[in-house]
């Protein structure tokens, strides 16, 4: 090495020579795939939105999965759709209720609204550029892309009165021009600026190219010799600029981006700002039919090589063998096997919450890095959705989006609004994906939407994190009604015409980020885009200590997978911290109480609790014992087969005192329930934030024959998801005949889950008798309803489905 140092031009054609090396293989591998396909250029199969929202059942599962993708943002979207097109059975698994990440939209007050995908650059409008190409290989041909104005961002000082503009052109000689004009003292620095990005990707081809060497020593010798290359990664975007210029305002206006990755320029690498300023540069293009046409087009492929993509498929943990090879993933306490297991969510999640404890030392060195203050995520977004009266042409929106700043010190704005959040916002962002899309008015007519994004601090409403949705107090309320008045005042700032045309408007926070797209802390960019996060090639790589376990997505709680009853309480001493905790007893125990301990400690931190009981009965003072521990749960599932008959007995046992599980949101059963529901009831007394029950009909039967639980539950549940015994035969059937008193029981609830499989189809198509379309049942397939005046078949699914959306449009 030291040899090559002396004689830069050995190191520099062995280095070359790497580069040619890794690209050939890449091209050949590439050329030998599409060999192997048709000539014929393939158009994708557009699914509707039922195929972006099929809830998860294990009866659905495919069999002999090949790959389990965990997440179905972009990257998880992505893994799905090329491993499916190489023939392997996928299935793709999304915490949320639709498929797409921050490429998914949701309908709210007849609006559609985009999430998280507001624009990309103006290469994909070349149908022979990469970034297109990618694309359409994803999609197969699938999405079409609508070309924006040629002033795609429109820059925007508001200092209290005083206006500066700074358009951003899509014509790179324009946008040149356009600077050099306004700062024609800074023309060589502006030059030199636009130069620097172009070197920029030789730097970031490389990177890439390191990541994708399957050999950790490989990537460790290779990452040494082309160190040189990667420079411009190690400098923050401050540090090359003032090296470029001295004037402040020129820096802010180049560093405009820095809202599209979410770190300061004191902060982030310049490797990310060249990035992101090279990906804009020929403008800003919008997927025709919004963002969601792209899952659109993925699951129809994941589905024709036999795969599936479930939503409300929250991945619990991932299942590794002894031979420390990941074997497949927990589902809502299933088990479902692969070969392969792809995480694309964030790596902090996956390696500190899916991992299990028994291998967590395979991880540990990887969670070190990626908690360091140096990688940790310091910013988020917050969301505002606005609804128009009118169409695009009519209220005379822009194809173009707006960057509003109180100043061109974006360093400055943002320690000012951290320290107060009354302050400033550091940065806005104004789009209407209504403009951009030429389909969106076919649909939705005289109507538009903007989205106004706020750059904002996790840290200002962490302590509403633990609350229930839209129930998180007064005081979060009214500190997110004040964030919401001053963004729309900002927003009418810019287009004072649109104020008499709003008819809608609703915002987030970072804790709403974390809720719906499953962040962690609010980060909706991952980790931090600073120089460390590009020195750690061989940490944040697809190859992950695990062998079968592979990274994709932006990056990286704590899952505890206890085996035995056996000093639990010595192995929770150990992890008082511990937030997600999932007990596994599967042998053959003879404990007694003791066993079980009764020194347990609190668990302050604990906020999901899963108990899976394979042999080993579990009395409810066990239970109650445990719950004491447990003060800010908000979800509990139990998956039990028995229960200690003792509670049935004539001499009833004393049970322990119960506290006020007051942050208990859910709870879940599987298995057998308790024996003597009047002792079981305590635990719903005990939660006065109830709101959601998950369980099996014959469960849900016994407690509403319970007058006592019966009317608890009435009073609160407003979610009910009723799925079929996985663990056991059922011994209750649900039929129509039930309906009318599940109906009066829980006539609060707003949201029903049925499943409906265990009836048979109905072969005569369903009567419209004019209860669907103003139904406030959500989550029921009621898609196929058509109007018709047929008679469907008595105890068929489609039956079940009428008599459910006739008898709870009465509640």
């Amino acid at each position: 090495m030291d040899t090559m140092l002396e004689y830069p031009i050995i190191y520099q054609s062995v280095c070359f020579a790497c580069i040619l090396f890794g690209t050939y293989i890449l091209w050949k591998t590439w050329s030998k795939s599409k060999t192997q396909k048709n000539d014929k250029e393939e158009i994708a199969e557009i699914g509707d939105e039922n195929i972006i929202k099929q809830g998860f059942r294990m009866n659905a599962v495919p069999e002999n999965v090949d790959i389990i993708v965990i997440g179905s943002g972009i990257a998880g979207l992505t893994v799905a759709s090329i491993m499916a097109q190489e023939g392997k059975k996928v299935l793709l698994l999304e915490q949320h209720d639709v498929i797409g990440g921050n490429t998914h939209t949701f309908k709210e007050k007849g609006f559609d609204f985009e999430t998280g995908l507001h624009y990309i650059g103006g290469r994909i409008g070349k149908k022979t550029s990469n970034l297109r190409k990618h694309f359409d290989c994803i999609t197969k041909n699938g999405v079409e892309w609508e070309k924006m104005d040629d002033v795609y961002d429109l820059v925007i000082i508001r200092d209290g009165e005083n206006c500066e503009q700074y358009p951003m052109h899509s014509d790179v000689k324009i946008l040149k021009k356009t600077l050099i004009s306004s700062f024609f003292e800074e023309e060589k620095a502006i030059h030199e600026y636009f130069n620097m990005i172009k070197k920029a990707r030789i730097g970031i081809t490389i990177l890439f190219l390191l990541k994708c060497i399957p050999y950790t020593w490989i990537q460790k010798i290779i990452h040494k010799l082309v160190q040189p290359f990667l420079l411009i990664f190690d400098e923050t975007t401050e540090q090359v600029l003032s090296k470029l210029t001295n004037n402040k305002k020129l820096i802010g206006i180049l560093t405009y981006l820095y809202g599209d990755y979410l770190e300061v320029p004191s902060r982030s690498s310049f490797g990310i700002q060249a990035l992101v300023s090279d990906h804009y540069m020929g403008g800003g293009y919008f997927p025709i039919g919004g963002p969601s046409m792209i899952a659109r087009t993925i699951v129809p492929i994941i589905e024709k090589s036999k795969g599936k993509a479930f939503v409300r498929a929250p991945v619990s943990s991932i299942l590794i063998n002894e031979a420390n090879k990941a074997i497949g993933v927990v589902v809502k306490g299933h088990c479902i096997f692969s070969k392969i297991v792809v995480s694309a969510i964030s790596s902090t999640i996956t390696y500190k919450y899916l991992i299990p404890q028994t291998h967590q030392h395979l991880v540990q060195s990887h969670l070190k890095i990626i908690e360091s203050p140096e990688l940790a995520s310091e910013t988020g977004y917050m969301s505002m959705f606005v609804g128009l009266q009118g169409d695009s042409d009519e209220l005379n929106l822009p194809k173009g989006n707006l960057w509003v700043c109180p100043s061109w010190n974006h360093d400055e704005n943002m320690k000012k609004f951290r320290n107060d959040y009354n302050a400033d916002f550091p940065g806005i962002f104004i789009s209407f994906a209504s403009a951009k899309d030429p389909t969106y008015h076919t649909t939705y007519t005289k109507k538009s939407v903007a989205s106004i994004i706020a750059l904002g601090f996790y840290e200002h409403v962490e302590d509403y994190k633990d609350k229930r949705v839209k129930h998180r107090g007064d005081a979060y309320n009214q500190l997110k009604d004040q964030w919401k008045e001053r963004m729309l005042e900002i927003f009418l700032k810019e287009f004072p015409n649109l104020k008499d045309k709003i008819v809608y408007v609703d915002n987030g926070t970072a804790i709403t980020n974390d809720f719906y797209l499953g962040t962690y802390h609010g980060a909706a960019c991952g980790l931090a885009h600073t120089p460390e996060r590009f020195r750690q090639v061989e940490i944040l790589s697809p190859i992950s200590p695990i062998k079968n376990l592979y990274l994709s997505g932006q990056d990286m709680l704590t899952c505890i997978n206890l085996r035995t009853r056996t000093n639990l309480s010595d192995r929770l001493h150990a992890v008082p911290n511990v937030q997600y905790l999932d007990i596994i007893v599967d042998e053959n125990n003879d404990s007694s109480e003791d066993s079980f301990g009764q020194n347990l400690p609190p668990l302050l931190h604990l906020t999901n609790f899963e108990l899976r009981s394979i042999t080993q009965p579990w009395t409810l003072e066990e239970l109650l014992l445990l719950f004491n521990q447990l003060p800010i749960v908000k979800n509990i599932a139990l998956y039990l087969v028995s229960y200690d008959r003792r509670l049935v007995e004539e001499e009833q046992c004393s049970l322990p005192h119960i506290p006020k599980l007051s942050r208990l949101q859910r709870v879940s059963f599987y298995g057998s329930m308790p024996s003597d529901l009047n002792h079981f009831s305590l635990v719903f007394h005990a939660a006065p934030n109830l709101v959601r029950l998950d369980l099996p009909f014959e469960f849900l039967w016994q407690l509403i024959e319970n007058q006592q639980i019966r009317h608890v539950l009435g009073q609160r549940i407003t979610s009910l998801f009723i799925h079929q015994n996985t663990m056991s035969s059922s011994s209750v059937a649900f039929n129509e005949e039930q309906v009318p008193i599940l109906a009066s029981t829980f006539f609060r609830v707003d949201v029903l889950f049925t499943d409906l499989t265990h009836l048979r189809n109905s072969p005569i198509t369903l009567p419209n008798d004019n209860i669907i379309e103003d139904s406030t049942v959500s989550n029921l397939p009621v898609d196929e309803c058509q109007q018709t005046n047929e008679v469907v078949s008595p105890g068929s699914s489609e039956s079940m489905v009428i008599c459910l959306l006739r008898e709870f449009k009465k509640t």
